[in-house]
């Protein structure tokens, strides 16, 4: 019973020491995929109290933008040394901190792609209108998205999801 249990707990010690090697690549990946503008407007994005919950992720931002783009990623060890030299931080704690930064870029990926088409941004008011009952507020945003599909070009599968998108909320709208 003991060894099944030590057995058990190693499983999990590796599984969780590959999911956090795991989380620091996609990290890495996902921060040279950005470019200067987008790093920039990440930053402004995590300085947010209202999108951004952990503040503490801002530091550790800095100091990833500073590292050359060629060169290893720095380990854990690195990170807790140069961002807290005054203190001792645990593992952990920097594992956290690199998954709230992570959790973060998602978040403004989210926020950029959601943003990028004014059109979608469209459909999520109107659906935000729909679930309010707020009529006058769904007709405004109806007549301009009727006027946008009317201005597409029929062929592509970006019109026929928004029209389907648009019909959804319209037939989904109870006065």
């Amino acid at each position: 019973h003991d060894i099944s249990n030590l057995q058990l707990g190693r499983e999990e010690s590796f599984k969780f020491r590959l999911q956090s090697i795991l989380m620091q690549t996609k990290l890495e990946q996902l921060l040279m995929a950005l470019d200067g503008k987008e790093l920039r407007e990440l930053h402004r994005f995590l300085q947010s109290s209202f999108l951004n919950e952990r503040p503490e992720v801002l530091p550790l931002l800095n100091y990833l933008k500073k590292l050359p783009d060629s060169g290893p990623f720095p380990d854990r060890e690195t990170i807790a040394r140069e961002l807290y030299p005054d203190r001792s931080v645990t593992d952990l704690q920097i594992r956290r901190l690199m998954s709230y930064l992570l959790k973060g870029i998602e978040k403004y990926l989210i926020w950029q792609e959601m943003t990028a088409d004014p059109m979608q941004m469209d459909l999520h008011l109107l659906r935000a209108y729909r679930k309010r009952h707020f009529a006058k507020g769904f007709q405004s945003v109806q007549k301009r998205i009727e006027d946008r599909l009317n201005q597409q070009g029929k062929g592509d599968e970006t019109y026929h999801y928004n029209w389907y998108s648009f019909h959804q909320e319209k037939y989904n709208f109870k006065v």
